[in-house]
Formats: structure tokens, C-alpha cells, sequence
């Protein structure tokens, strides 16, 4: 299991109960196209690094307010690997899905599945009720949850 996965993975387990989570993982200097911020006041906390711990930053920023929860998280991907939250609260508006959709899982899934398929694009986590899905390149990886704790 790669770092990726399990840092997805014990963020699901620990935010199980939170409304669904959706992280969109991004090369390049710029969120990608098919993306819009949703401005929110207060903001969401920027320049975070997204670890195993990443649930009380999301946590404190979802008390601070409430609106974060709608819309995804952009996370830039560096070079390094490193993980760095440069917005909350985007709009997702992905074209079709270029190939033969699955079935219909609601919006968020089926909107995850499709900002996969865009260049510009790493990965996409989603998490909700305890579950993890990855989404890379159109393919999805559902994952099951991990103790964060004791793995």
C-alpha cells in the first residue's frame, strides 16, 4: 500500500460521519480547468500539508465554517510528493466521462469519476462514511478504511 493510499485512507476512518469529502489532486502552478472556487468567509486554511492528521484541520476548518463542507479540496501534488491544500469549496463541472459511465452513484461520485479523466488532474479521493474511492485516469479503486491509529 502506497503512502498515498493509506494517508486517504485513515482521513476516511477519522472523518467518518463528516459529509462526503472530496480532494482533487492537481499538477502544475494552477487548479485545473472545470474547477471554479465558491468563495467562503471565512476561508478555508491554505498552504496545509494533507497527512494522516489532515481530519483536525478539516475538523476546526468546518467549525470555523460550515459552508467548507460544500465543494471540493484542491491539492497540489509537488514534485516531491508532498501534499499542499491550496483551496477549499470548488465547484466541480467536469465534461461526460469519455467512456461507458458506471452506474449512476450520485453526483458527487459521478463527478469525481469524470475530473479524473481531465490532464491536468493526478487523482481524485473521495470520502464518505467511512469509505475510500481514488479515481486516476478514469479508473476507480475503492478502498477499504484503515485504523489510523494502529493501521
Amino acid at each position: 500500500m502506497n503512502d498515498l493510499s493509506e494517508t486517504f485512507r485513515s482521513i476516511a476512518n477519522a472523518a467518518s460521519g463528516l459529509s462526503p469529502i472530496i480532494f482533487v489532486l492537481y499538477k502544475g502552478s494552477e487548479p485545473p480547468p472545470f474547477a471554479a472556487p465558491m468563495p467562503r468567509i471565512p476561508p478555508g486554511p491554505v498552504e496545509q500539508v494533507v497527512d494522516l492528521w489532515f481530519t483536525e484541520v478539516i475538523r476546526q476548518a468546518y467549525k470555523d465554517n460550515p459552508a467548507l463542507h460544500d465543494g471540493a479540496i484542491m491539492v497540489k501534488k509537488t514534485s516531491a510528493g508532498q501534499l499542499i491544500v491550496k483551496g477549499w469549496s470548488f465547484r466541480l463541472f467536469p465534461p461526460e466521462a469519455p467512456t461507458e459511465s458506471t452506474v449512476n452513484r450520485g453526483s458527487a461520485f459521478n463527478s469525481c469519476h469524470a475530473m479524473s479523466f481531465i490532464s491536468e488532474v493526478d487523482c481524485v479521493f473521495l470520502l464518505s462514511n467511512g469509505e475510500c474511492f481514488q479515481f486516476q485516469n478514469g479508473r476507480i479503486n475503492p478502498m477499504a478504511s484503515v485504523d489510523p491509529i494502529g493501521g
